[in-house]
């Protein structure tokens, strides 16, 4: 089945095609593949020995991120194959490997404007680098397990434990991994943090965080070597043991390319479930709570809970991006947890199967709502700088991730050109940008002369240097926000009370924002955008409708009280309550979610199981 990598019509409510973005394109791509595997004898058999519903949403993981490197190949010769070339006629051809799924790839992908032909095999250097790679780090691993003197057998196997993954951490004045325990009544000698590579910190560990965990008396635990200053060897692993007989004669079983590439993944899957199985029974785990999304590991975390039957628990995590408007597809594998909590009623459905497995959806609201009204960083000052430099009005601005390849760099340059353009010539407007990602923005060459001119005038401030500094932090000292495409940022800040509009070019006419307020709350003309935004300047009364969300605002965060984090905690803490008393799994779900509905309605907890 050819692809259009160029437009791809999405039941739009008016049949007009809309521009598909590259994850979506990824997740449809990776779905088809995964259900022609699903049919393997080879898969079949491995889906034998991991009884867990999860297995096929893990593999489908590992096959978006092997083929999404060759979409974007695509999107980019599709859109500018012809561009600033003229040494050739034609589109180019993409290569792709022969090994593995690939061929599956190239059946569904194929299409006659773009040629994909299977070229390259995975060399032998490469493979042998790669076998003498992991058995580098098996040797490692055995030296360190030999000299490594810490010993975890004093962890208490009484009291049951709510596992942490430290990804943003634990300063509740920005997002945190523990926003949830405030007002939770959850006894910290329950909380475990556990600490690898994939923090905001990188490695190690600083010395204040493990400080501040210990006088909080939370226990902490690292699970690779080195994440702690001056304790290299103090982490965690399981025994050593060898893979199991039945995925060794798996292995030789297989013989085309699909088969060994299914078993090259089985073999992950199980050291991977092999690894959480034990780090849970060591540490008496029963809810884990992961802040990162779009992860197979936290899939095959998961599945480690599932093959312990009823003394497994549960793998729970958190909505952190505007999810409302974009394809299902966008969101393959990002929400594959027992337990999601979500800031809205709407949210549910893109978190359905066949993109990914929850067995709960509970509303909590956005949550990071507490630093709405106990954030205790004062902006005063830079609202009282831009003053003194003459300004009246003042922007925010929020980017998004993007491609530097792809025509969405270019509509971020756009999106910076108008507005700095606009405050070179206008005294009276101040800017402040919060980029997504500091490192990006400075690959945008085409405006870094126009931004530097801008922040010569002492009227544009650049947040990007404080990790502290939040969306909410420019938007309070706004008098509106403005973000590309549909924006994260922009939807928080909406939420905690201030105006805010989206600029998204690609607008497609079946999102809810382009019904809700098309051209006062959502754009897809920049030149327009800017326009209404200088009428308001000019004239707030007479342009009241701009960027003012307070009809919907209860379909983005039905509650915006401050409270979602104690919602989650005391959902987490009902968890722990029903573990403690020796229920089931199911039991514990069943109870904590209608306890949830009682207190908050029925409408905020959708129990998925009934998918089933």
């Amino acid at each position: 089945m050819n692809l259009n990598y160029e437009k791809q019509a999405v039941g739009d409510i008016n049949n007009d095609p809309i521009l598909l973005s590259i994850g979506a394109v990824t997740g449809e791509v990776s779905l088809r593949i995964t259900k022609k595997i699903q049919c393997h004898p080879i898969y079949l058999q491995v889906a034998s020995h991991f009884n867990s519903e999860k297995l096929f949403f893990y593999f489908q993981r590992c096959v978006a991120l092997e083929v999404r490197p060759y979409i974007e190949q695509l999107f980019i010769e599709s859109r500018y194959g012809k561009i600033n070339d003229n040494t050739r006629s034609g589109r180019k051809e993409i290569s792709i490997p022969s090994y593995g799924i690939f061929s599956l790839f190239k059946e569904i992908c194929q299409n006659d404007e773009i040629p994909i032909c299977q070229r390259f095999r995975e060399g032998l250097i490469d493979r042998k680098y790669r076998e003498m790679r992991g058995m580098g780090k098996r040797l490692i691993g055995k030296w360190n397990r030999l000299w490594n003197t810490y010993n975890f057998a004093n962890e208490s196997k009484i009291d049951v434990k709510i596992a942490v993954h430290f990804a943003e951490g634990i300063d509740l004045q920005r997002r945190c991994d523990i926003v949830w325990l405030p007002n939770s009544g959850i006894d910290y000698k329950h909380i475990l943090v556990y600490f690898d590579h994939r923090n905001v910190f990188g490695k190690p560990i600083p010395d204040y965080v493990i400080k501040e965990l210990d006088e909080m008396g939370i226990q902490w635990v690292a699970i690779e070597k080195g994440m702690v200053c001056g304790r290299e060897y103090e982490y965690w692993e399981p025994p050593r043991t060898p893979a199991p007989k039945w995925l060794r004669a798996l292995k030789a079983r297989a013989s085309d390319p699909v088969g060994k590439w299914i078993v090259w993944y089985a073999r992950k899957l199980q050291r991977e479930v092999y690894f959480w199985k034990s780090f849970y029974q060591t540490f008496n785990v029963k809810l884990l709570f992961l802040p990162n999304e779009a992860d197979s590991e936290g899939i095959a975390q998961g599945i480690a809970f599932d093959i312990m039957g009823e003394e497994g628990g549960f793998v729970i995590g958190k909505q952190r991006s505007e999810v409302l408007r974009d394809p299902l597809s966008m969101l393959a594998g990002v929400h594959t947890k027992d337990i999601v909590f979500i800031w809205n009623c709407g949210a549910e459905k893109y978190f359905k199967r066949e993109y990914n497995y929850t067995q709960a959806q509970v509303v909590t609201g956005y949550p990071n709502d507490m630093n709405f009204f106990n954030r205790n960083v004062d902006m005063r000052n830079v609202r009282r700088q831009l003053n003194d430099k003459g300004v009246k009005f003042i922007i925010a601005l929020f980017d998004n991730v993007f491609f530097p390849k792809l025509r969405d760099s270019y509509e971020v340059e756009r999106f910076y050109h108008g507005f700095l353009n606009w405050i070179l010539k206008d005294n009276t407007l101040g800017i402040v940008i919060k980029p997504k990602k500091p490192k990006l923005l400075k690959q945008l060459t085409g405006i870094l002369p126009l931004l530097d001119k801008a922040k010569a005038t002492g009227r544009c401030i650049l947040f990007d240097k404080d990790i502290s500094q939040l969306t909410y932090d420019a938007a309070r000292i706004a008098d509106m926000s403005v973000g590309i495409k549909i924006s994260s940022a922009v939807t928080e800040v909406v939420i905690a009370g201030c105006r805010g509009i989206h600029y998204y070019d690609s607008l497609p006419r079946w999102n809810d924002y382009y019904k809700w307020g098309y051209e006062k709350l959502v754009f897809d003309d920049l030149d327009r955008m800017i326009d209404a935004i200088k009428k308001y300047k000019e004239n707030p009364a007479g342009h009241q409708d701009l960027g003012n969300w307070t009809p919907y605002l209860h379909l983005l965060d039905p509650f915006r009280d401050g409270r979602a984090g104690e919602r989650m905690g005391t959902y987490l803490r009902q968890c722990l309550e029903g573990f403690l008393q020796g229920l089931h799994r199911d039991d514990v779900l069943t109870r904590v979610n209608n306890r949830y509905a009682e207190k908050w309605g029925q409408d905020k907890v959708a129990d998925m199981r009934k998918y089933c």
